[in-house]
């Protein structure tokens, strides 16, 4: 009894988790697709403080707002939120330049790898849309972001939305379709890639990389949002897969099968043993 009870509680505490995960790929979307009231309704002063990209959180509402007509608004939450939080170094110098406190050049001579030039080349993007009105130069600063072909980036799939609305560019409007896929997330398991899997939307990335972590992790608290996440990540991309076969359905074959005939779908193994893999197609055989 007390083992089920600590698991509860375990779940109830990894459950904010799980929620600001969501609520991060809910508001990327809502970005996107040009929601912006959505955005502006998703990510509240409390929403944000909990995500764990929080900055980028805070920057997607202030754009969110701009789009909107309502720059003042977007800069005067942005500086609220910035003079309370800090993430990382090259973000924080990007909220800077939205606040008037750095400068263009210097914010693309930091971005030294390809996902600081895919989001420095987003983000400054915006700013010079959203913000300034210079449109040729935004479409210079997001198609930036398109090169670098982080395609696995929200900050990617924003830009390339972003270019093919202005039409300023025929190889950008194509970017979001004939990009690859996202490629698989490599390296040491951790929770920060794991993390960054969930709000990216990789269901099946983030899913491969909980699973690693469940084997790892001791605390009780994270290997029970880890399983939370697996499972529910798990039953979305079940879900997805359902609707689109039932998308095919009238292209199936319309024959009875032989009387009796059941059909059993194959098993998930959601347990910490390899071993056991075998049985996800063993049992129903």
């Amino acid at each position: 009894m007390k083992r089920w009870l600590l698991l509860l509680l375990a779940l109830a505490a990894a459950a904010p988790a799980a929620r600001a995960a969501d609520t991060y790929s809910d508001a990327r979307d809502a970005l996107i697709e040009g929601r912006d009231a959505d955005v502006v309704k998703l990510l509240s002063p409390a929403a944000v403080a909990r995500i764990r990209n929080h900055s980028h959180a805070a920057l997607w509402l202030a754009i969110a707002q701009a789009r909107s007509g309502h720059k003042s608004e977007a800069l005067d939450g942005l500086k609220t939120y910035h003079a309370k939080s800090k993430e990382s170094p090259f973000i924080d110098r990007i909220v800077d330049l939205y606040l008037g406190g750095a400068k263009e050049d210097a914010v693309l001579d930091s971005a030294k790898e390809p996902w600081q030039k895919c989001e420095a080349g987003f983000y400054l993007g915006a700013y010079q849309k959203f913000f300034e009105g210079n449109k040729d130069r935004a479409a210079e600063l997001l198609k930036l972001s398109v090169d670098t072909q982080m395609t696995a980036f929200s900050e990617y799939r924003l830009a390339a939305v972003m270019l093919s609305e202005s039409g300023t560019s025929e190889v950008a409007a194509k970017a979001p379709a004939d990009s690859p896929p996202p490629p698989p997330i490599s390296g040491p398991v951790t929770v920060e890639s794991a993390l960054r899997a969930d709000s990216l939307g990789n269901r099946e990335d983030a899913i491969r990389l909980y699973r690693g972590l469940s084997r790892e992790v001791k605390d009780p608290e994270l290997a029970a949002m880890v399983r939370s996440r697996i499972f529910t990540l798990s039953r979305e991309l079940y879900e997805e897969r359902a609707h689109d076969a039932l998308k095919q359905e009238n292209t199936l074959s319309r024959e009875s099968g032989p009387e009796n005939s059941v059909a059993v779908a194959r098993f998930e193994n959601l347990s910490e043993d390899d071993q056991s893999a075998p049985l996800e197609k063993g049992i129903p055989a």
